[in-house]
């Protein structure tokens, strides 16, 4: 396997693109995520994670992620309407014989995705490649995704090709 060839390659770090590497890596796989851009997102929203994002992340074992980022626990929504408030909160779980409160989390877009990269850049098979992807590399026979060819984020270098492991048949 060359440097260019991995099990996946992603294109984009938002927030699936190192989520997906992170869960690809911990089974044994080798990852390329590439992205246009790796500086932090500004936008000017900020984000809602509701609690099965929350239990997806403990799941990766990447929860803290929402560290140091003014993650505000969220426990459900409140709506007005007409002067009426109506408060609909999260659902309770029963685990171990105890009912549990569930909580999403609320936080600035940016900063958990510079912690989502974080998280999977220290992940073992991860690697982060920032380019523009500028072609899909496909089998003209079965039209399976092969790769990508990218160029470097200023155009000025030559097109690089990655690969991916071309799909098993069944």
């Amino acid at each position: 396997m060359s440097d260019r060839d991995y099990d996946y390659v992603i294109v984009g770090a938002g927030i699936a693109g190192p989520a997906l590497a992170v869960g690809f890596a911990k089974s044994g796989r080798s990852v390329l995520v590439v992205e246009r851009d790796l500086r932090e997102p500004d936008r000017i929203v900020g984000e809602l994670l509701q609690p099965g994002g929350v239990n997806a992340l403990r799941e990766l074992g990447i929860e803290h992620a929402l560290e140091g980022i003014d993650a505000v626990p969220s426990k459900g929504y409140q709506v007005f309407y007409h002067g009426e408030t109506v408060n609909i909160p999260y659902p309770t779980i029963e685990a171990d014989g105890k009912t549990q409160e569930v909580t999403g989390r609320s936080f600035h877009h940016g900063r958990f995705v510079m912690n989502l990269r974080k998280a999977a850049s220290e992940t073992p098979g991860v690697t982060f490649l920032e380019a523009n992807v500028t072609e899909i590399i496909t089998n003209p026979h079965t039209g399976h995704v092969l790769g990508v060819k990218t160029v470097d984020k200023t155009g000025r270098l030559q097109h690089v090709s990655y690969f991916a492991k071309p799909p098993c048949s069944s």
